[in-house]
Protein backbone atom coordinates (compact mmCIF):
# COMPACT_ATOMS: atom_id res chain seq x y z
CA UNK A 1 0.00 0.00 0.00
CA UNK A 2 1.27 3.46 -0.87
CA UNK A 3 1.95 5.99 1.81
CA UNK A 4 -0.81 8.53 2.34
CA UNK A 5 1.64 11.22 3.27
CA UNK A 6 0.08 14.66 2.59
CA UNK A 7 3.25 15.72 0.81
CA UNK A 8 2.40 13.25 -1.96
CA UNK A 9 -0.89 14.95 -2.80
CA UNK A 10 -0.15 18.59 -2.05
CA UNK A 11 2.66 20.03 -4.21
CA UNK A 12 2.00 23.46 -2.73
CA UNK A 13 2.73 22.08 0.72
CA UNK A 14 6.01 20.68 -0.55
CA UNK A 15 6.82 24.09 -2.02
CA UNK A 16 6.04 25.71 1.31
CA UNK A 17 8.24 23.28 3.21
CA UNK A 18 11.01 23.70 0.65
CA UNK A 19 10.81 27.50 0.84
CA UNK A 20 10.91 27.57 4.64
CA UNK A 21 13.78 25.11 4.68
CA UNK A 22 15.61 27.19 2.07
CA UNK A 23 15.32 30.29 4.25
CA UNK A 24 16.76 28.28 7.11
CA UNK A 25 19.68 27.11 4.95
CA UNK A 26 20.41 30.65 3.74
CA UNK A 27 20.63 31.76 7.37
CA UNK A 28 22.85 28.80 8.27
CA UNK A 29 25.13 29.58 5.32
CA UNK A 30 25.78 33.12 6.51
CA UNK A 31 26.06 31.95 10.13
CA UNK A 32 28.84 29.53 9.17
CA UNK A 33 30.63 32.27 7.23
CA UNK A 34 30.29 34.61 10.22
CA UNK A 35 32.31 32.49 12.61
CA UNK A 36 36.08 32.72 12.41
CA UNK A 37 36.79 29.00 12.18
CA UNK A 38 39.33 27.34 9.83
CA UNK A 39 37.27 24.82 7.84
CA UNK A 40 39.67 22.76 5.71
CA UNK A 41 37.38 22.44 2.68
CA UNK A 42 36.97 26.23 2.57
CA UNK A 43 40.67 26.72 1.97
CA UNK A 44 40.79 24.07 -0.75
CA UNK A 45 37.88 25.52 -2.72
CA UNK A 46 39.04 29.10 -2.30
CA UNK A 47 42.66 28.41 -3.22
CA UNK A 48 41.99 26.39 -6.38
CA UNK A 49 39.25 28.72 -7.61
CA UNK A 50 41.40 31.79 -6.98
CA UNK A 51 44.36 30.29 -8.84
CA UNK A 52 42.11 29.30 -11.75
CA UNK A 53 40.53 32.74 -11.91
CA UNK A 54 43.82 34.67 -11.87
CA UNK A 55 46.14 32.47 -13.93
CA UNK A 56 43.77 30.69 -16.33
CA UNK A 57 40.90 33.15 -16.85
CA UNK A 58 43.16 36.16 -16.13
CA UNK A 59 40.23 38.36 -15.13
CA UNK A 60 41.93 40.57 -12.52
CA UNK A 61 42.66 44.23 -13.06
CA UNK A 62 45.49 45.86 -11.13
CA UNK A 63 44.84 49.16 -9.34
CA UNK A 64 46.56 52.29 -10.58
CA UNK A 65 50.25 52.11 -9.67
CA UNK A 66 50.33 55.83 -8.98
CA UNK A 67 47.79 55.41 -6.18
CA UNK A 68 50.21 53.82 -3.70
CA UNK A 69 53.62 54.30 -2.15
CA UNK A 70 55.17 51.42 -0.21
CA UNK A 71 57.69 52.50 2.45
CA UNK A 72 59.84 49.59 3.59
CA UNK A 73 60.92 49.64 7.25
CA UNK A 74 62.84 46.33 7.14
CA UNK A 75 66.27 48.01 7.22
CA UNK A 76 65.50 50.87 9.60
CA UNK A 77 65.60 49.17 13.01
CA UNK A 78 66.63 49.82 16.59
CA UNK A 79 67.59 47.51 19.45
CA UNK A 80 65.69 47.77 22.71
CA UNK A 81 65.92 45.67 25.89
CA UNK A 82 63.82 42.50 26.09
CA UNK A 83 62.33 41.54 29.48
CA UNK A 84 60.82 38.32 30.76
CA UNK A 85 57.51 37.99 32.60
CA UNK A 86 59.24 38.79 35.90
CA UNK A 87 60.64 42.09 34.59
CA UNK A 88 64.27 40.94 34.25
CA UNK A 89 66.23 41.93 31.17
CA UNK A 90 67.08 38.87 29.07
CA UNK A 91 68.59 40.47 25.97
CA UNK A 92 67.64 42.74 23.08
CA UNK A 93 64.95 42.76 20.42
CA UNK A 94 64.97 44.50 17.05
CA UNK A 95 62.00 46.73 16.22
CA UNK A 96 61.21 49.41 13.65
CA UNK A 97 63.09 52.60 14.47
CA UNK A 98 60.40 54.87 15.89
CA UNK A 99 62.59 57.98 15.49
CA UNK A 100 62.82 57.40 11.74
CA UNK A 101 59.06 56.86 11.47
CA UNK A 102 58.51 60.07 13.45
CA UNK A 103 60.85 62.00 11.11
CA UNK A 104 58.98 60.65 8.09
CA UNK A 105 55.58 61.63 9.50
CA UNK A 106 56.97 65.04 10.39
CA UNK A 107 57.91 65.66 6.75
CA UNK A 108 54.57 64.28 5.55
CA UNK A 109 52.62 66.48 7.98
CA UNK A 110 54.48 69.53 6.67
CA UNK A 111 53.00 68.95 3.21
CA UNK A 112 49.47 70.30 3.32
CA UNK A 113 46.99 68.01 1.57
CA UNK A 114 49.79 65.90 0.16
CA UNK A 115 48.67 62.30 0.71
CA UNK A 116 45.38 60.42 0.89
CA UNK A 117 45.89 57.92 3.71
CA UNK A 118 48.71 56.38 5.73
CA UNK A 119 48.73 52.78 6.94
CA UNK A 120 51.37 52.40 9.64
CA UNK A 121 51.94 48.72 10.41
CA UNK A 122 54.43 48.46 13.28
CA UNK A 123 54.39 46.27 16.38
CA UNK A 124 52.17 48.11 18.89
CA UNK A 125 53.00 45.87 21.85
CA UNK A 126 56.68 46.85 22.01
CA UNK A 127 57.59 50.37 23.10
CA UNK A 128 60.80 52.37 22.90
CA UNK A 129 62.09 55.82 23.81
CA UNK A 130 61.30 56.88 20.24
CA UNK A 131 57.58 56.67 20.95
CA UNK A 132 57.79 60.06 22.66
CA UNK A 133 58.63 61.59 19.26
CA UNK A 134 56.25 59.37 17.29
CA UNK A 135 53.14 60.02 19.37
CA UNK A 136 52.89 63.79 18.66
CA UNK A 137 53.34 63.19 14.92
CA UNK A 138 50.56 60.62 14.93
CA UNK A 139 48.25 63.09 16.63
CA UNK A 140 49.04 65.68 13.96
CA UNK A 141 48.47 63.27 11.09
CA UNK A 142 45.11 63.12 9.41
CA UNK A 143 43.77 59.92 7.86
CA UNK A 144 46.54 57.87 9.46
CA UNK A 145 45.75 54.39 10.78
CA UNK A 146 48.17 52.55 13.07
CA UNK A 147 48.03 48.96 14.26
CA UNK A 148 46.88 48.07 17.74
CA UNK A 149 46.93 44.64 19.36
CA UNK A 150 44.14 42.22 18.48
CA UNK A 151 43.42 41.59 22.17
CA UNK A 152 44.44 44.86 23.81
CA UNK A 153 44.68 45.00 27.57
CA UNK A 154 43.97 48.24 29.46
CA UNK A 155 47.16 50.15 30.05
CA UNK A 156 49.25 47.86 27.85
CA UNK A 157 48.87 49.59 24.49
CA UNK A 158 49.32 53.34 24.34
CA UNK A 159 47.60 54.91 21.36
CA UNK A 160 47.42 58.56 20.32
CA UNK A 161 44.52 60.58 21.65
CA UNK A 162 43.73 61.65 18.11
CA UNK A 163 43.81 59.58 14.95
CA UNK A 164 42.73 56.06 14.18
CA UNK A 165 43.89 52.60 15.21
CA UNK A 166 42.82 49.14 14.15
CA UNK A 167 44.01 45.59 14.62
CA UNK A 168 46.08 43.59 12.16
CA UNK A 169 44.94 39.99 12.50
CA UNK A 170 46.07 37.07 10.36
CA UNK A 171 43.96 33.90 10.92
CA UNK A 172 45.17 30.63 9.39
CA UNK A 173 42.78 28.59 7.24
CA UNK A 174 44.27 25.23 6.40
CA UNK A 175 47.79 26.58 6.89
CA UNK A 176 47.26 29.70 4.77
CA UNK A 177 45.73 33.15 5.06
CA UNK A 178 42.69 33.26 2.79
CA UNK A 179 40.05 35.11 4.87
CA UNK A 180 40.02 38.16 7.10
CA UNK A 181 37.83 39.23 10.01
CA UNK A 182 36.71 42.86 9.69
CA UNK A 183 35.39 43.37 13.24
CA UNK A 184 36.01 41.57 16.51
CA UNK A 185 33.28 43.35 18.43
CA UNK A 186 31.38 46.63 18.36
CA UNK A 187 34.47 48.65 19.26
CA UNK A 188 37.49 46.79 17.87
CA UNK A 189 37.81 47.19 14.10
CA UNK A 190 40.47 46.04 11.69
CA UNK A 191 42.82 48.39 9.84
CA UNK A 192 41.29 47.66 6.40
CA UNK A 193 37.80 48.36 7.72
CA UNK A 194 38.82 51.70 9.24
CA UNK A 195 40.50 52.74 5.98
CA UNK A 196 37.37 51.69 4.09
CA UNK A 197 35.16 53.75 6.39
CA UNK A 198 37.43 56.79 6.05
CA UNK A 199 37.63 56.60 2.27
CA UNK A 200 33.92 55.92 1.69
CA UNK A 201 32.30 57.89 4.49
CA UNK A 202 30.53 54.81 5.83
CA UNK A 203 30.46 53.00 9.16
CA UNK A 204 30.11 49.30 9.83
CA UNK A 205 28.01 48.04 12.74
CA UNK A 206 28.21 44.55 14.19
CA UNK A 207 25.35 42.18 13.48
CA UNK A 208 24.55 38.49 13.06
CA UNK A 209 24.90 36.66 10.76
CA UNK A 210 25.95 39.69 8.72
CA UNK A 211 27.12 43.19 9.56
CA UNK A 212 25.60 46.46 8.41
CA UNK A 213 27.38 49.23 6.50
CA UNK A 214 24.95 52.13 6.43
CA UNK A 215 22.04 50.60 4.50
CA UNK A 216 23.88 47.58 3.08
CA UNK A 217 24.65 44.14 4.48
CA UNK A 218 28.25 42.93 4.69
CA UNK A 219 30.09 39.75 5.60
CA UNK A 220 32.32 39.95 8.67
CA UNK A 221 34.81 37.33 7.46
CA UNK A 222 35.68 37.93 3.84
CA UNK A 223 37.79 36.05 1.31
CA UNK A 224 40.88 38.07 0.48
CA UNK A 225 41.29 38.85 -3.21
CA UNK A 226 45.08 39.13 -3.59
CA UNK A 227 45.09 41.72 -6.35
CA UNK A 228 48.54 43.11 -5.48
CA UNK A 229 51.06 40.39 -4.69
CA UNK A 230 54.66 40.33 -3.55
CA UNK A 231 56.13 40.15 -7.06
CA UNK A 232 54.27 43.36 -7.97
CA UNK A 233 56.71 45.24 -5.71
CA UNK A 234 59.81 43.72 -7.31
CA UNK A 235 61.20 45.41 -10.43
CA UNK A 236 62.98 42.15 -11.31
CA UNK A 237 59.74 40.17 -11.43
CA UNK A 238 57.22 42.76 -12.62
CA UNK A 239 57.21 44.80 -15.82
CA UNK A 240 55.41 47.62 -14.04
CA UNK A 241 56.15 47.38 -10.31
CA UNK A 242 54.44 49.48 -7.68
CA UNK A 243 56.70 52.17 -6.19
CA UNK A 244 58.58 50.99 -3.10
CA UNK A 245 61.31 52.83 -1.22
CA UNK A 246 63.26 52.14 1.96
CA UNK A 247 62.43 54.38 4.91
CA UNK A 248 66.04 55.53 5.31
CA UNK A 249 66.29 56.46 1.63
CA UNK A 250 63.11 58.51 1.43
CA UNK A 251 64.21 60.54 4.46
CA UNK A 252 67.26 61.66 2.47
CA UNK A 253 65.31 62.89 -0.54
CA UNK A 254 65.03 66.64 -1.26
CA UNK A 255 61.65 68.22 -0.58
CA UNK A 256 60.51 68.50 -4.21
CA UNK A 257 61.07 64.80 -4.94
CA UNK A 258 59.65 63.83 -1.53
CA UNK A 259 56.44 65.76 -2.20
CA UNK A 260 56.13 64.24 -5.66
CA UNK A 261 56.42 60.71 -4.25
CA UNK A 262 53.72 61.10 -1.60
CA UNK A 263 51.34 63.41 -3.43
CA UNK A 264 47.80 62.07 -3.82
CA UNK A 265 48.83 58.55 -2.77
CA UNK A 266 48.03 56.06 -0.08
CA UNK A 267 51.23 55.47 1.91
CA UNK A 268 51.80 51.99 3.34
CA UNK A 269 54.56 51.73 5.96
CA UNK A 270 55.75 48.28 6.99
CA UNK A 271 58.22 45.46 6.45
CA UNK A 272 57.95 44.28 2.83
CA UNK A 273 61.17 42.33 2.41
CA UNK A 274 62.43 40.57 5.54
CA UNK A 275 60.39 39.34 8.54
CA UNK A 276 56.70 40.26 8.43
CA UNK A 277 55.54 37.48 6.09
CA UNK A 278 52.58 35.09 6.17
CA UNK A 279 51.71 32.04 4.00
CA UNK A 280 49.02 32.51 1.36
CA UNK A 281 47.82 30.70 -1.74
CA UNK A 282 50.21 32.88 -3.75
CA UNK A 283 53.23 32.29 -1.53
CA UNK A 284 54.51 34.23 1.46
CA UNK A 285 53.01 37.72 1.60
CA UNK A 286 54.01 40.79 3.65
CA UNK A 287 51.50 41.52 6.39
CA UNK A 288 50.97 45.10 5.25
CA UNK A 289 50.25 43.88 1.73
CA UNK A 290 47.62 41.49 3.10
CA UNK A 291 45.93 44.43 4.84
CA UNK A 292 45.93 46.42 1.59
CA UNK A 293 44.38 43.52 -0.33
CA UNK A 294 41.61 43.25 2.26
CA UNK A 295 40.89 46.94 1.70
CA UNK A 296 40.91 46.50 -2.08
CA UNK A 297 38.55 43.54 -1.71
CA UNK A 298 36.13 45.78 0.18
CA UNK A 299 36.56 48.63 -2.30
CA UNK A 300 35.49 46.21 -5.04
CA UNK A 301 32.31 45.46 -3.06
CA UNK A 302 33.20 41.80 -2.56
CA UNK A 303 32.16 41.93 1.07
CA UNK A 304 28.62 43.09 0.26
CA UNK A 305 25.66 40.73 0.58
CA UNK A 306 23.31 41.90 -2.17
CA UNK A 307 19.81 40.86 -3.20
CA UNK A 308 20.96 38.80 -6.19
CA UNK A 309 23.18 36.67 -3.97
CA UNK A 310 20.43 36.01 -1.42
CA UNK A 311 17.91 35.23 -4.18
CA UNK A 312 20.30 32.81 -5.87
CA UNK A 313 20.98 31.03 -2.58
CA UNK A 314 17.26 30.82 -1.85
CA UNK A 315 16.43 29.31 -5.26
CA UNK A 316 19.31 26.82 -5.08
CA UNK A 317 18.41 25.59 -1.60
CA UNK A 318 14.69 25.57 -2.42
CA UNK A 319 15.25 23.23 -5.37
CA UNK A 320 17.38 20.86 -3.29
CA UNK A 321 14.87 20.99 -0.43
CA UNK A 322 11.96 20.25 -2.79
CA UNK A 323 13.57 17.01 -3.95
CA UNK A 324 14.46 16.06 -0.37
CA UNK A 325 10.85 16.52 0.68
CA UNK A 326 9.55 14.69 -2.41
CA UNK A 327 8.42 11.57 -0.57
CA UNK A 328 6.85 9.88 -3.63
CA UNK A 329 10.18 9.29 -5.36
CA UNK A 330 11.75 8.06 -2.15
CA UNK A 331 9.30 5.15 -1.88
CA UNK A 332 10.90 3.56 -4.94
CA UNK A 333 14.19 3.38 -3.06
CA UNK A 334 12.90 1.51 -0.01
CA UNK A 335 14.34 -1.89 -0.88
CA UNK A 336 17.75 -0.44 -1.82
CA UNK A 337 17.87 1.44 1.47
CA UNK A 338 17.31 -1.71 3.47
CA UNK A 339 20.02 -3.63 1.62
CA UNK A 340 22.68 -0.97 1.17
CA UNK A 341 22.33 1.50 4.03
CA UNK A 342 25.95 2.55 4.49
CA UNK A 343 26.76 2.48 0.78
CA UNK A 344 23.78 4.61 -0.14
CA UNK A 345 24.47 7.07 2.69
CA UNK A 346 28.01 7.63 1.42
CA UNK A 347 26.90 7.85 -2.20
CA UNK A 348 24.24 10.40 -1.37
CA UNK A 349 26.70 12.39 0.73
CA UNK A 350 29.21 12.56 -2.11
CA UNK A 351 26.39 13.60 -4.44
CA UNK A 352 25.36 16.47 -2.18
CA UNK A 353 29.00 17.53 -1.74
CA UNK A 354 29.59 17.54 -5.50
CA UNK A 355 26.51 19.67 -6.20
CA UNK A 356 27.39 22.09 -3.40
CA UNK A 357 31.02 22.25 -4.60
CA UNK A 358 30.05 23.24 -8.14
CA UNK A 359 27.66 25.86 -6.83
CA UNK A 360 30.27 27.13 -4.35
CA UNK A 361 32.81 27.67 -7.14
CA UNK A 362 30.20 29.63 -9.08
CA UNK A 363 29.36 31.75 -6.02
CA UNK A 364 33.03 32.50 -5.40
CA UNK A 365 33.63 33.68 -8.95
CA UNK A 366 30.45 35.78 -9.00
CA UNK A 367 30.14 37.09 -5.43
CA UNK A 368 33.43 36.25 -3.63
CA UNK A 369 31.54 33.97 -1.26
CA UNK A 370 31.67 30.21 -0.72
CA UNK A 371 29.69 27.40 0.87
CA UNK A 372 30.96 25.02 3.50
CA UNK A 373 30.25 21.99 1.37
CA UNK A 374 31.17 19.33 3.94
CA UNK A 375 28.94 20.63 6.73
CA UNK A 376 25.98 21.47 4.48
CA UNK A 377 26.37 18.22 2.55
CA UNK A 378 26.35 16.18 5.74
CA UNK A 379 23.28 18.01 7.05
CA UNK A 380 21.32 17.54 3.81
CA UNK A 381 22.25 13.87 3.66
CA UNK A 382 21.15 13.23 7.24
CA UNK A 383 17.89 15.11 6.65
CA UNK A 384 17.21 13.15 3.48
CA UNK A 385 17.89 9.86 5.28
CA UNK A 386 15.63 10.79 8.20
CA UNK A 387 12.75 11.65 5.86
CA UNK A 388 13.14 8.37 3.99
CA UNK A 389 13.25 6.40 7.24
CA UNK A 390 10.19 8.18 8.57
CA UNK A 391 8.26 7.58 5.38
CA UNK A 392 9.29 3.92 5.25
CA UNK A 393 8.24 3.36 8.84
CA UNK A 394 4.89 5.06 8.28
CA UNK A 395 4.28 3.07 5.10
CA UNK A 396 5.00 -0.17 6.94
CA UNK A 397 2.64 0.70 9.79
CA UNK A 398 -0.17 1.58 7.38
CA UNK A 399 0.37 -1.66 5.46
CA UNK A 400 0.17 -3.71 8.65
CA UNK A 401 -2.96 -1.83 9.77
CA UNK A 402 -4.69 -2.51 6.47
CA UNK A 403 -4.13 -6.29 6.73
Amino acid sequence: MKTKNPLNKLPLLKLLYASLHSIFLVFITFAILYFDFPYGDDKLVISFTSLFEKFILKTEQKPDRNSFLFVNTAYQNELIPRYDDEGFEIGNVSITDRNSVALFLNRVNAVEGGYKFILLNIDPGIHSAGDTLLRPQLEKSSNTVITCEYDPQPGKVELPDKGYSGYAYYPLYGGEYVKYRLMKNDTLKSIPLILYELSNGREMKMGFPVNLINDRFSLNNIIIDFIIRKHDLDYKLSDAPYPIVNLGEILELPDDIFIEMIENRMILIGDFTERDFYPTTFGDMPGTLILLNVLLTMQAGKNIVNFNLVLLLFIFFAVISYFIFDVTKKEKLKEKIVKYRVLRFLRKYLGFVFILLIFSVFLYMMFNIHLNVLILGLYLNILDTIIIRFNLKKSTEESEAAQ
